[in-house]
């Protein structure tokens, strides 16, 4: 009996310390999760900046040798540096021989927390001072890799107040809206009930845009998949509310139907390149049927008509598009390096590139590394869809550049969050394409801040330097109007109330990369993983949930 109690008490004393360590393991994992970066940098509330040439991206001209005065986050002035002079309490830094350029905003971004230790310090420390969020909310099983609308507008908002390093984020997306070919699967992991979050009929899709205004989402996020009659019907619904439809067009819709019924802003560079070829409407009548059936057959696959694409590119009625396109409001954002990563991964080039560093092993060693082991495959089997892609990948970047010059308007966005584009850095890599495509470098540093802020409803306070609006600025060392690779050579930032010298940028980056490595970005993940496993589990399938615990800094 006394060996049996001995057994007892030790079993119980075992469970007791079990249960303690693993108490500890949670609070650590709590504890690091919450944590995200916060500003560094030295905090200067009132700040002279001299001797610096000052970009209009209005005119697209040089302001050169001015000063740029600034307090609580606002410039106040900006006048000759010869005659300016510090004011009571004013810190002074000499910027001579620096450009200065108001914070660029990415139109395509995927920054929600998971990307909070890493890829939002980055982007931010690259110049990209605001994105556009395009996965702000998320569904059943979903809520476990994402985060709730709840929770985005908690990050949007320490962004703006600048307790954390991120981006602001101008505008927040739903999740993805896909149609039932895409929606029920283990990708999306989306409830099936109630039937309307994923449409198939014209009512659903209405009814879609009710709960999607209700949850307070900025704009609607559609899919290649989506069904033709609920898609139309979601048009014709978000166009009597204070919400917009971006994203993919659906195969099943023709481009210009699409821009000219409502869809706001067209996200990369598939469907014009569709849109300019005799076979296009072949083929998004040939995707709509599929998309709208229940057979067993596989859809039909865009990359195999890459090459007949590109050949049978015809200009006169790609102008006819263009032109149609141009006449409303309708923006297009071609993010060009996700096609050009398509062609390319499979080289593997990626493993040697120094930025890999800021992105977590674990996104490269499974992601990264499946798509190169897919897409070699696929290229060793039929040489000639290498070459397609990389040939339509170029195709598009053309497009791009006739569209603009035609009159269409286009915005920058990388679609960060996918293969082979790092955080900030990939953000001038996509400029340069447009500038491949033949729009003007004075064009690419308005589009790239000016007529994002104009598209978000900002402009008054955010995308220029001038007397009045927001701080946010960051400094390079030659005139990118010249080149415009000359957007990646930093000098210096000022951003939520703190200037960033050389030295404070390198800290913030190797910060991030220290995130982005080892134990500390498993423990955070596996934290954010079960947090959302049980906040689903409590979740109704409308996709509510509790909003995030609080920041500490608040």
């Amino acid at each position: 009996m006394s060996i049996l109690l001995n057994l007892l008490k030790w079993s119980v004393r075992g469970l007791i310390v079990l249960v303690a360590l693993l108490s500890c393991l949670l609070v650590v994992l709590y504890i690091g999760a919450q944590q995200y970066p916060e500003p560094g940098g030295e905090p200067l509330n009132k700040l002279l900046l001299t001797n610096v040439t000052v970009i209009d991206v209005k005119s697209g001209e040089l302001l050169p040798e001015r000063a740029i005065r600034i307090q609580d986050g606002k410039i106040t002035g900006i006048e000759p540096a010869s005659t300016a002079e510090a004011m009571g309490g004013e810190t002074t830094r000499d910027m001579r021989g620096a450009y200065a350029m108001p914070g660029m905003w990415d139109m395509h971004a995927h920054l929600g927390h998971f990307a909070l230790y890493t890829a939002a310090p980055v982007t931010a420390m690259n110049g990209v001072l605001y994105v556009r969020e395009l996965g702000s909310d998320c569904l059943g099983q979903g809520c476990a890799f994402g985060q709730t609308i709840e929770e985005s507008r908690m990050i949007q908002r320490w962004a703006e107040q600048g307790t954390i390093l991120s981006p602001i984020f101008s505008e927040l997306a739903s999740f993805h809206i896909a149609g039932r070919r895409k929606g029920y699967d283990g990708r999306y992991g989306y409830p099936r009930e109630p039937a309307y979050l994923v449409p198939t009929t014209a009512a659903e899709g209405a009814r879609l845009v009710e709960h999607i205004a209700d949850r307070g989402l900025d704009f609607i996020k559609t899919y290649n998949s989506v069904e033709p009659e609920a898609y139309r019907a979601m048009l014709q619904s978000a166009s009597q509310k204070t919400l917009y439809i971006g994203g993919h067009v659906p195969r099943g819709i023709s481009l210009v139907e699409a821009v000219t019924t409502g869809h706001r802003s067209v996200e990369h560079a598939r469907q014009l390149p569709i849109a300019c070829s005799p076979l296009g409407m072949e083929y998004v009548t040939a995707y709509g049927d599929w998309a709208s059936s229940e057979d067993e057959r596989d859809a039909p696959p865009l990359d195999k008509r890459y090459a007949d694409i590109v050949a049978s590119y015809d200009p006169a009625l790609c102008d006819e598009v263009i032109t149609q396109w141009a006449a409303v409001d309708s923006y297009y954002v071609p993010t060009h390096i996700t096609r050009r990563a398509e062609a390319v991964v499979h080289t593997r080039e990626y493993e040697s590139d120094p930025r890999l560093k800021y992105v977590p092993d674990a996104v490269v060693s499974t992601s990264w590394a499946n798509q190169a082991e897919s897409y070699g495959e696929q290229f060793s089997e039929f040489p000639e869809d290498g070459q397609a892609y990389y040939d339509f990948f170029e195709h598009t970047v053309q497009l791009t550049g006739r569209a603009y010059r035609g009159g269409v308007k286009v915005l920058l966005g990388t679609d960060v969050g996918d293969m082979l584009v790092y955080p900030g850095f990939s953000f001038v890599e996509e400029a340069m394409t447009f500038a491949d495509g033949g729009i003007p470098n004075a064009d690419i540093l308005r589009i790239a801040t000016l007529d994002a802020a104009v598209f978000s409803g900002m402009a008054e306070e955010h995308g220029s330097i001038e007397s009045g609006k927001a701080a946010n600025l960051f400094f390079v060392a030659s005139n990118p109007l010249e080149d415009i690779s000359a957007l990646a050579d930093i000098t210096a930032l000022y951003y939520q109330g703190a200037f960033y010298d050389e030295a404070a940028r390198e800290a913030v980056l190797a910060e991030a990369a220290e995130n982005a490595a080892g134990a500390t970005f498993y423990l955070r993940h596996t934290w954010h993983f079960l947090d959302g496993i049980i906040k689903g589990l409590g979740a109704d399938h409308a996709g509510d949930s509790e909003p995030l615990t609080v920041h500490p800094g608040l």
